[in-house]
């Protein structure tokens, strides 16, 4: 139950739509309550013998009113609940993007790309469930079993509903037991997911260097194992979620024959008659859902909490290179650069490198490859930082720039091409989104690509 706390603000600026919600559950729930008490005074009235055609019209009529009504307001609960449960995932989702643009390169050296993947879709799906499906298990499950209780213990016969709920508090502890262990369960079927999703991607973005190497069966083997890993963990959590079934069938089973039995002797001693029955055993029903809805919020609630745990594990991860600069322009200057060392993690790649270009300056770097040419340029434009480094641009260190107006000021190719899912077109707007047609032809005709791009299928 604590992740619904832990989405309180989001519930807070969801309130209207909850509140709406709630309402149309809370008519529904009251109205329903209304067919079995109608059906108990008809069991009776034939009983007795003085049913009238104008009563029965008169209940039928009532009935399908009552049916019609409930109809309507399903409707506008699922849109109000659904709707800002929907709205969670999409908040959830533009956190975690903006969360992940706020991040530097060395944050992502220690996080898996497939983990990422598997947090921003199942992990938010499981949020949205739990704000949505959860609320409703909840809420109704609740109001339901409150009402119906009242009903039964007021109207009809407050001992006759102690005795059919004597199951019940035996079926609350071994439900609890069972959620403790869903809450393990899944967040290791997670765990493995993301693992999955990390091989996946990993495979894919190499596939060329596999095939090229041929260990195409080495990397199916590993992949089969990670996905019985995975398919192993989700069983695990389906064997514990598949128990509340049967534990609520046998329930409401035991209710009703201790309802029957014990309804049955009442009425042979004549303090109760075939329509109250009637009419118990149909509320009695009615406890049916509640039971599975207190089952089904305990699996959203255990798989929410362990997807909200994962979520916010990723939005607590500060940025490796902090923006506290207030410079937003970087003018023409020399730059100065003094490195002591710098490493990937145990890996040494640069040592006492000092360097000092003029204003109007040009610097040639040459070296094998990994001798740490990209390193050094990556750290001139803050992507990496080195412990002890002083490096200054027209006399002021880099920290005093806005990182925005440093990566800006510097014209970067990356030895790794990138493309963005989109055309051609927006792929070279993304540094200058405002620049012209003629300025992208301009740079396409300067980096010799225009006669290319012309030659697509789509120009």
């Amino acid at each position: 139950m604590g992740v619904f706390w832990q989405l309180r603000g989001f519930f807070r600026s969801e309130a209207r739509a909850y509140l709406i919600a709630s309402l149309c559950l809370l008519v529904v729930a009251g109205l329903l309550m209304v067919p079995p008490y109608l059906t108990g005074r008809l069991v009776d009235a034939i009983v007795s013998g003085s049913l009238t055609r104008a009563d029965l019209l008169r209940t039928l009529g009532t009935l399908v009113g009552i049916a019609v009504t409930v109809y309507v307001l399903r409707v506008l609960w699922r849109i109000f609940l659904f709707g800002a449960s929907h709205r969670l995932a999409r908040d959830l989702r533009n956190q975690l993007y903006a969360h992940w643009t706020r991040l530097s390169a060395p944050n992502f050296r220690h996080q898996r790309i497939g983990d990422l993947m598997t947090r921003a879709t199942s992990d938010v799906d499981a949020m949205q469930m739990t704000a949505g499906e959860g609320v409703l298990a909840t809420f109704d499950g609740l109001l339901t079993g409150v009402i119906v209780l009242a009903v039964m213990m007021t109207t009809l016969s407050w001992d006759l509903t102690l005795v059919a709920l004597i199951p019940w508090p035996v079926a609350g502890l071994i439900m609890y037991w069972i959620g403790e262990r869903l809450h393990q369960a899944f967040a290791e079927g997670q765990a493995r997911y993301s693992d999955l999703n990390e091989l996946t991607q990993e495979t894919l973005g190499g596939l060329r260097t596999v095939r090229g190497l041929g260990r195409e069966a080495l990397v199916a083997r590993r992949f089969a194992r990670i996905a019985r890993a995975s398919t192993h963990a989700s069983l695990k959590a389906a064997r514990y979620e598949v128990l509340y079934t049967p534990l609520i069938v046998v329930v409401v089973g035991l209710s009703f024959l201790l309802s029957v039995g014990y309804g049955g002797w009442k009425i042979s001693q004549g303090t109760f008659t075939i329509g109250q029955l009637t009419s118990f055993t149909m509320y009695l029903g009615f406890l049916i859902w509640p039971a599975f809805a207190f089952g089904w919020m305990l699996s959203i609630a255990q798989r929410g909490r362990a997807a909200w745990t994962r979520i916010q594990q990723v939005l607590a991860i500060e940025p490796a290179i902090t923006d506290s600069g207030t410079r937003a322009e970087v003018e023409r200057a020399d730059i100065q650069a003094s490195i002591p060392a710098f490493d990937y993690g145990e890996v040494p790649v640069l040592r006492d490198i000092r360097l000092s270009v003029p204003e109007g300056g040009v610097l040639g770097l040459t070296g094998p490859t990994g001798s740490g040419k990209t390193t050094l340029l990556r750290l001139l434009m803050r992507l990496e930082e080195a412990a002890g480094a002083e490096i200054r641009v027209g006399g002021h260190p880099l920290e005093a720039y806005r990182l925005e107006a440093l990566r800006a000021a510097i014209a970067w190719v990356p030895q790794e091409p990138f493309l963005f899912s989109a055309s051609v077109r927006e792929n070279l707007l993304l540094a200058r989104p405002d620049a012209s047609r003629a300025d992208i032809e301009a740079a396409t005709r300067l980096a010799a690509i225009h006669e290319d791009i012309l030659a697509f299928p789509k120009g």
